[in-house]
């Protein structure tokens, strides 16, 4: 997070920069702007990586959870088959 926090306040900065120097020094303020736009872009860069990262972290427990689900549903699929399937031969 330390990186995605550094990198967001550097493109905050750089916005205020280019904002209040547009007057004065336009060259300033364009640059300013581009160190804006690629510290913003390498926020959202870091905070993507970070997010699949910890999608990548809790997959197990996720297939866990859906393994123990499908099993919950075999099992109880099964029950509910055969018990229609008997009621079914002596109403017929």
């Amino acid at each position: 997070m330390g990186f995605t926090l550094t990198a967001t306040i550097i493109a905050v900065l750089a916005g205020i920069a280019a904002f209040f120097a547009w007057r004065e020094n336009r060259m300033i303020s364009i640059v300013c702007g581009f160190i804006c736009a690629i510290a913003s872009a390498l926020a959202i860069l870091a905070a993507f990586i970070k997010t699949v990262a910890l999608v990548f972290k809790l997959l197990p427990i996720i297939l866990l959870v859906l393994a123990i689900w499908l099993i919950y549903r075999a099992v109880t699929k099964d029950r509910d088959d055969k018990s229609t399937t008997v009621q079914s031969r002596y109403n017929g």
